[in-house]
C-alpha cells in the first residue's frame, strides 16, 4: 500500500519546495464536461459523472476535439490567458481541485477527469 506523506516526499526545485506524491492512487470517480464554452469548475455538475468527490487529491484529465485552457489558483482562464491543455493530451494534475477552472479554446471541447485518492496505508 502507500506510505505517508513525509518532509522527505518534498524536492527542492529552485527556491520552491515541490511535494512528491509517494502513494497507492484509488480511484474515486469519473466526470465528463461538455458545454465548455463558459467557465466551469470541478464542483459544476457534469454532463456524465459525479462532481469532484470527498478525498479526491488528484486527477488524470483529457481533453477530446479541441483545446481546453484551464487555471488553478481560482482565476477564470480565458483563451491566450492560463495554461493550455492541448487535444487528445493526458495530464496528471495534483493541486487544489476546489480552484480549478477551465475553458474552452474552440467549440466542442470534452474533458474527461478521473479522480484518485490517496489508499489508506495499511
Amino acid at each position: 500500500m502507500g506510505t505517508p506523506i513525509s518532509p522527505e516526499s518534498f524536492v527542492k526545485i529552485g527556491t520552491a519546495n515541490v511535494r512528491v506524491w509517494d502513494a497507492v492512487l484509488k480511484p474515486l470517480g469519473y466526470a465528463k464536461y461538455t458545454g465548455l464554452s463558459s467557465v466551469k469548475t470541478l464542483s459544476d455538475t457534469p454532463a456524465t459523472g459525479a462532481v469532484v468527490p470527498d478525498g479526491a487529491r488528484a486527477m488524470l484529465i483529457v481533453c477530446h476535439d479541441q483545446d481546453i485552457w484551464w487555471r488553478d489558483d481560482g482565476t477564470v482562464p480565458a483563451a491566450d490567458d492560463g495554461m493550455i491543455l492541448k487535444a487528445d493530451t493526458y495530464y496528471w494534475y495534483t493541486g487544489n481541485l476546489s480552484q480549478w477552472r477551465m475553458i474552452e479554446d474552440a467549440i466542442s471541447a470534452t474533458a474527461h477527469i478521473s479522480y484518485y485518492g490517496e489508499e489508506a496505508a495499511s
